[in-house]
């Protein structure tokens, strides 16, 4: 009797509009994070349980951090936007290249958004310049980017992950959030870009590249580039 291969079917751009949606209707308080785990800029970050766990050794470096009210077009090309530019981008930029202003919802103790507070706040940009390497024997489809949090300083030398509002729009939604906004490096860009955060690093092979995220200005001050679950944080500096 044959057997039908399974097809698995990859997140549409609104189902993952809707994973980061649901991110960040999660409780306020996340990941623990102890303050060792953070590194600085040009350190070395690592994750020494995979490595003995799987062999991988990929090692990251950011080399520099820019939090800017704006972004030169002639900086940054707009085909590394993603999806794209056109359809997710341009709608939110004023002219001189700030973003427009947003609306947002407090989040309630138990994560529900509070429509009945909405306010309205302005963007940045933070610009990273990060350096991957494969320093194992193995090629690896590497993860790229860094995922963009928020936390707080504990007492007890810890990191708490928190989560503090989300976005009315659903469009701004997809704008902002964990994931970066630009990325300029991109191999895997079939079906709509849904695996481009990954680049595949040959043994020894080395990526430098530039991200760009988006997040509310008055949340900098806490926001962390997290490489590794629960580990490897580097804190956003201005």
């Amino acid at each position: 009797m044959a057997v039908e291969e399974e097809t698995v079917s990859c997140p549409s751009e609104k189902e993952l509009a809707q994973m980061k949606e649901d991110n960040d209707l999660r409780e306020a308080q996340g990941t623990s994070v102890l303050t060792s785990s953070t590194y600085q800029i040009g350190e070395i970050i690592e994750n020494k349980e995979v490595q003995e766990a799987t062999g991988e050794k990929i090692q990251y470096q950011v080399e520099e951090i820019r939090v800017q009210d704006q972004i030169d077009m002639k900086e940054f090309s707009e085909e590394y936007f993603i999806p794209d530019f056109e359809s997710k981008i341009k709608s939110w930029l004023n002219e001189d290249g700030t973003l427009k202003e947003h609306e947002r919802y407090p989040l309630k103790e138990n994560g529900t958004p509070d429509q009945t507070n909405a306010e309205k706040v302005q963007g940045q940009f933070v610009v990273v310049h990060v350096k991957a390497k494969n320093a194992g024997e193995d090629a690896v489809d590497t993860m790229l980017a860094p995922l963009l949090y928020t936390y707080e300083q504990q007492v007890n030398n810890t990191l708490q992950q928190v989560y503090r509002y989300t976005n009315a729009s659903e469009s701004y939604q997809f704008l902002s959030g964990e994931m970066p906004v630009y990325q300029n490096i991109q191999e895997n860009t079939e079906n709509e870009k849904q695996h481009i955060f990954f680049k595949e690093l040959q043994s020894g092979e080395e990526a430098e590249y530039t991200l760009i995220y988006v997040i509310d200005k008055d949340q900098v001050q806490d926001a962390y580039l997290q490489f590794f679950e629960g580990a490897g944080l580097v804190k956003v500096e201005k």
